[in-house]
């Protein structure tokens, strides 16, 4: 990590009051699981992705996934789609688990004040699993999962949703992602955004699309925050 990636993770974190964090492969380690699910959904239905295709959408909520693999289908074919889907990706849920540090920097985030929350576009169901493995039921001040908003990422409307539940503004906040969607989703709120790159995107992909600073994964930054 770059020396001024250091510097700035610092001084976002010491200086915001509350971290809006996403979770599907930035707190969680569930990228491959979730690419596994969609290969097997669409080959299933026969519909050709390459997994180069898959990688580019990981962070888009699934309505997202399911316009972009059938741009002629209608809405209950996609509705099909996404519902296996997720019963696919739920059979792997159990096996999946946080990210080294991920569980520590929450638990250090609440240390030292700062309110929690999380933005994902993971289901109720599958939030609820993840929270339990962060072991964050008493840690996380709100949450917010795909439906309860009518957009997902790149639009801000998870984070202002979190915000609003936190009872904080924007310039009070961090995001922590892995994806571009919550780097420019980030940025469409005004929000700073910290981006880890455990989701497959690169640093200056990851900066272009509107991140502040690049870690390599969680733990990366609860090093570069320091003892």
């Amino acid at each position: 990590m770059a020396r001024r990636d250091v510097g700035r993770i610092r001084a976002l974190i010491e200086q915001c009051r509350g971290v809006v964090f996403d979770v599907d492969g930035t707190l969680v380690d569930t990228r491959s699981a979730h690419l596994e699910a969609w290969r097997k959904v669409t080959a299933a239905r026969g519909i050709r992705v390459s997994r180069k295709i898959l990688e580019s959408y990981f962070g888009k909520r699934s309505d997202y996934w399911a316009a972009a693999l059938l741009p002629g289908g209608g809405e209950e074919e996609r509705r099909r789609l996404v519902e296996a889907k997720d019963r696919a990706f739920l059979k792997m849920l159990p096996s999946l688990y946080p990210f080294p540090g991920a569980v520590e920097l929450l638990r250090r985030m609440k240390r030292e004040g700062k309110k929690i929350a999380l933005a994902t576009g993971a289901t109720q169901a599958e939030l609820a699993v993840h929270v339990r493995k962060l072991r964050a039921q008493r840690i996380v001040d709100a949450a917010v999962y795909d439906a309860e908003v009518k957009r997902g990422k790149p639009y801000a409307d998870s984070y202002l949703l979190a915000l609003k539940r936190l009872g904080l503004k924007a310039r009070d906040a961090v995001a922590v992602g892995d994806s571009l969607f919550d780097a420019q989703a980030a940025r469409a709120g005004r929000l700073a955004c910290i981006a880890v790159r455990t989701g497959g995107f690169t640093r200056r992909a990851l900066m272009e699309a509107g991140a502040e600073a690049v870690a390599r994964d969680v733990g990366q930054i609860l090093e570069a925050l320091g003892r």
